[in-house]
């Protein structure tokens, strides 16, 4: 199954600059390739420069605040325990649930 999320990144980070591209939308099939690509992009690259010279610290536990994640009757997440839960949903979202973004 391939899930398609619009992902803005100026929604997190409003003083980035605008990419020359426009974004598109991420394509993958399980919560953990989409953690994987998190944690390629943002926290590997980190810290990322933002236009007003300010500088934004990405971390691994950061990627359930930007993909919204949640485990229904669950009201919060401990991301150390979480953590290889979600590097083991490798179809889809298993028990996980997301805010979808619109854009």
């Amino acid at each position: 199954m391939m899930v398609r999320m619009t992902v803005c990144i100026i929604y997190f980070f409003p003083n980035l600059l605008v990419p020359s591209q426009p974004i598109t939308s991420l394509a993958y099939s399980s919560l953990a390739e989409l953690y994987q690509r998190y944690v390629r992009e943002y926290v590997q690259a980190s810290p990322i420069m933002a236009a007003c010279g300010c500088q934004i610290h990405c971390y691994e536990h950061h990627f359930v605040h930007m993909v919204k994640l949640c485990v229904p009757g669950q009201t919060r997440l401990f991301f150390p325990d979480e953590s290889p839960k979600i590097l083991a949903t490798t179809n889809g979202f298993g028990n996980y649930e997301y805010e979808e973004r619109w854009g």
